[in-house]
């Protein structure tokens, strides 16, 4: 089997290294894509509604029968 040249095998190293290169990176940005997914928590519209301060004054919540029926449990 005839051996390569210094050049051709050279190169190989070359290509090799490249390879390995790009498989490290592409392992390094899979795990922070992972890390971010897992610690981010999915969106919650209902809570997100709950954290807003919007004065509703009591009488227009009182002429609603749900809330008239709250407000008397609440007084």
């Amino acid at each position: 089997m005839p051996q390569g040249t210094s050049k051709d095998i050279s190169q190989d190293e070359n290509e090799n290294q490249d390879r390995i290169t790009k498989n490290t990176v592409e392992k390094e940005k899979a795990a922070s894509h992972n890390t971010k997914t897992q610690s981010e928590k999915p969106f919650d519209l209902e809570a997100e509604i709950g954290k807003l301060k919007i004065a509703i004054p009591l009488s227009e919540l009182a002429k609603h029968d749900i809330y008239k029926q709250q407000i008397k449990k609440s007084l």
